[in-house]
């Protein structure tokens, strides 16, 4: 699978590769953090999901699925959008923050790995609107 993350900041990827489990795990819950806040998630299970992320412990096969299918369903909401015309530009914007940054925390939540992180921290900044400020917390919490 090609590294997408890889476009936009080779040296972020790189020192991903270089840091520890632990650090990766820090530096991409920095970033669902921040791309959960701004896509206005602010449920309970997403909030469950991100302190498993965070600690370390694992996220079940059966909260994986919920997650992956949330994300599912928040793309058939801005595909939906998008195809239909029917929908304002912030409308649109707002379901695709959603999608990116519960997709920033599925690709979180599969394992520690430079690749697993990289995707979260992509996904993450497709979903904020300052993508150097979250650059800025990925890089403080390696």
């Amino acid at each position: 699978m090609m590294n997408r993350l890889e476009m936009i900041s080779t040296e972020l990827v790189r020192s991903l590769g270089e840091a520890g489990a632990g650090q990766r795990r820090a530096a991409v819950s920095a970033a669902c953090e921040v791309a959960l806040a701004s896509a206005l998630v602010h449920d309970d299970f997403t909030k469950l999901v991100l302190e498993k992320v965070r600690s370390g412990r694992e996220v079940t096969a059966d909260e994986i699925s919920h997650l992956n299918s949330l994300v599912e369903a928040a793309d058939d909401e801005y595909f939906t959008l998008q195809e239909s015309g029917d929908s304002d530009d912030l409308e649109y914007l707002r379901h695709f923050k959603r999608a990116r940054a519960l997709s920033s925390l599925a690709f979180a939540s599969k394992d520690d790995s430079t690749m697993s992180s990289s995707e979260s921290i992509y996904e993450a900044m497709a979903a904020v609107d300052n993508r150097d400020e979250l650059i800025a917390h990925v890089v403080s919490a390696l």
